[in-house]
């Protein structure tokens, strides 16, 4: 039990000097469990859980200030696509180069280093 109770204490105090600094504070959740594991404190029983409903907490505000409109406007889905476009160049150049000096074997043509551009 005190072991929670100072994990939690710790995330709380780092957080709020996180939020006085003007970072996030899941800066300071994440300061505080380096500082806790430096220090040589083992996490406790249930603390995955209580970490996965923290990270679906984060996405459900995330998902709360999405708007959609915004994402219909030039400005967003071109600069999607050009971003998109750049990395699988870079990706795809990347790979070729590597098959081209001999670091990797591409069976499969260009289609697979097009699509291995495209997942990196």
């Amino acid at each position: 039990m005190q072991e929670i109770i100072v994990t939690i204490a710790v995330a709380l105090a780092l957080g709020l000097v996180a939020h006085e600094l003007r970072i996030p504070a899941l800066v300071g959740f994440l300061g505080a469990g380096f500082l806790l594991h430096l220090l040589g404190f083992s996490a406790f029983d249930g603390l995955e859980q209580v970490s996965d409903i923290g990270v679906v907490l984060l996405l459900f505000t995330i998902g709360l200030k999405f708007d959609l409109r915004s994402l219909l406007q030039p400005e967003a889905y071109g600069t999607a696509a050009l971003h998109m476009l750049t990395s699988v160049l870079v990706g795809a150049g990347t790979i070729g180069c590597a098959a081209v000096i001999g670091v990797v074997s591409l069976d499969g043509g260009l289609g697979t280093v097009g699509l291995l551009g495209f997942a990196l």
